[in-house]
């Protein structure tokens, strides 16, 4: 259930996207996620903010991935998980499609994504 941006510089992009959340100026910003003090991204909409949370990683050679995990006593729904997923591939396309090369989400999760919180 990762998205996963394929790229030459994961570093870069994530850095980019960081930016253009925290942006100003409102104009080429991204307003519709935001990142919380714990480093994970959430969609800002009053429909599904805090829905579902993305932890970055930026680790791996050519891409950049984004595991899913839920909010403390809960468990990501499918419709959540492809609303989240849907709107982050968006988001990215409409701001770094010169940045990256593919951008996908799974249909399974992966080892290190989590759908159930650990207190739920």
């Amino acid at each position: 259930m990762a998205a996963r941006f394929f790229t030459k510089s994961p570093s870069i992009l994530l850095k980019a996207f960081d930016e253009k959340i925290a942006q100003k100026e409102r104009e080429g910003s991204i307003t519709t996620w935001v990142k919380n003090h714990q480093g994970y991204y959430t969609h800002v909409s009053p429909q599904w903010g805090k829905k579902a949370y993305f932890k970055a990683n930026p680790d791996f050679k050519d891409r950049l991935v984004f595991n899913v995990v839920p909010p403390a006593g809960e468990k990501v729904e499918s419709d959540v998980y492809a609303y989240y997923h849907g709107h982050l591939i968006s988001t990215f396309i409409s701001h770094f499609a010169d940045k990256f090369t593919v951008g996908a989400a799974g249909a399974e999760p992966t080892p290190q994504d989590r759908l159930i919180s650990k207190s739920a």
